[in-house]
């Protein structure tokens, strides 16, 4: 692309700009940061419409996260912890191969929610002097004393092992050429996976449908023999209309419930943060373009787990969560901690009541190469379901799986424990507090 369509007057024009910002959303760094692609979306679209209002901590809160018009920025801090996330990105990105193509580059500074737009430098084709290939011909050195018709057995003998011996070295120095040139390759293109693609690798190879099993909680709802023997009578009038405004009726102080007046519904329950963190799974399966079972309920047998790449969602409500980490360096004790196996004995729960509100929770997270399933096995659980849902935004952004090191990503057995921030339950920050391999 010319530089001169690139910019008028020497800024860069808006057709130029949504070009760079499209290359940006579809590249390694971006395309399964879902949330970072509609923060620089929005940012880069109002900033193009000259809409400053729009470019507010408290506007984008609004726009971008569907936060509420009178939410508190400094207790929910998740535009500012999103853009620092979102500078890193654009950082990575502009240091990869992929930003070679992209004739602007698009930079938020520290403080500021306004992008400003660079024009990048470019190389022409033209502007490339390859020096010419020089050769030199040297004639056949003629027997000047030679009688005609009289053929020189010595060169006869000698002239084909003198062009091996001239060309063998060549030979050598292609074929090391070329291995090097394959590796560099292969290890470019190893380099340029994501940190998302890095840790799912091992589920997404496999040929078989991905097993995603979520659990479920037993419920019970009032019976038909207590709504006979509390419930008024309706008039016939009242039969006719929706049931919408149907009440459970009130009870005295002496009065007390008994078991006939309950029904339980096996698996009739499931933990909204539990709902969330599948869903975020599956998005991510279907981007790849994978296929999956979705699965939950207490029915579900062992032998449908054996030879699958699984992934277990949620803790106390999922029996083969509990039973392939219980033996683990971190798991799940049985008074809703997390603990440690060894090392330090440490432990990590929720120190607020049932009844009060939940600014925190604790998750675990684990990917087992080897587990007894005979499968990649991954776990996404939290002590509560805010931790859970937390747990899924983190092993579903890149970004935040880039704290674990490569090499862990890409071959060995890992356990985190994550430290999440919540605000409604939803989480603000995310961290690792604590992490194994092996």
């Amino acid at each position: 692309m010319a530089m001169g369509s690139n910019h008028i007057d020497g800024h860069p024009n808006s057709s130029s700009i949504l070009e760079s910002l499209q290359l940006i959303l579809r590249s390694a760094e971006f395309k399964d940061a879902v949330q970072l692609q509609s923060l620089l979306k929005y940012v880069v679209e109002m900033s193009l419409e000259g809409q400053e209002g729009a470019l507010k901590e408290r506007v984008i809160g609004m726009s971008v996260f569907s936060r509420q018009a009178d939410y508190d920025t400094s207790i929910d801090p998740i535009v500012r912890s999103r853009m620092g996330l979102l500078r890193k990105r654009l950082a990575h990105f502009y240091q990869s191969k992929e930003a070679q193509n992209s004739p602007i580059e698009i930079i938020i500074p520290n403080g500021s929610y306004r992008p400003t737009f660079v024009l990048r430098p470019t190389i022409s084709d033209a502007n490339i002097e390859v020096p010419a290939e020089s050769s030199t011909e040297t004639a056949p050195n003629a027997k000047e004393h030679s009688a005609p018709n009289q053929t020189d057995l010595s060169v006869l003998h000698d002239s084909r092992p003198a062009r091996v011996a001239r060309w063998w070295p060549w030979a050598i120095v292609a074929g090391v050429t070329c291995a090097i040139t394959l590796t560099t390759w292969v290890g470019i293109t190893h380099l340029r996976k994501s940190a998302l693609e890095l840790f799912w690798g091992p589920i997404l190879a496999s040929d078989k449908p991905i097993v995603v099993y979520y659990g479920t909680f037993s419920a019970f709802m009032l019976s038909d023999s207590y709504w006979k023997r509390t419930a008024l009578p309706p008039q016939d009038a009242a039969l006719e209309q929706p049931g919408s405004d149907v009440e459970i009726p009130k009870l005295d102080d002496e009065q007390a419930l008994t078991g006939r007046d309950f029904k339980n519904l096996p698996d009739g329950f499931t933990t909204p943060g539990d709902l969330s963190a599948t869903a975020k799974v599956v998005g991510l399966i279907e981007r790849k373009h994978r296929k999956y079972n979705l699965r939950s309920g207490a029915n579900f047998p062992f032998a449908d787990l054996q030879g699958t790449p699984t992934v277990l969602i949620g803790a106390y409500d999922n029996y083969w969560t509990m039973d392939l980490t219980r033996n683990l360096w971190f798991y799940f004790d049985r008074s809703g901690k997390i603990r440690e196996r060894g090392g330090q004995h440490r432990f990590w729960s929720d120190p607020t009541a049932a009844d009060t509100a939940v600014n925190e929770d604790y998750a675990i997270i684990s990917r087992l190469l080897d587990s007894k399933t005979g499968s990649p096995v991954v776990v996404i659980a939290g002590t509560r379901t805010c931790g859970t849902d937390a747990a899924g935004d983190y092993i579903t952004d890149s970004a935040l799986l880039q704290t674990i090191p490569r090499d862990v990503l890409e071959r060995k057995n890992l356990e985190l424990v994550l430290h999440a921030s919540l605000v409604h339950c939803i989480p603000s920050s995310i961290e690792v507090v604590a992490s194994h391999y092996w």
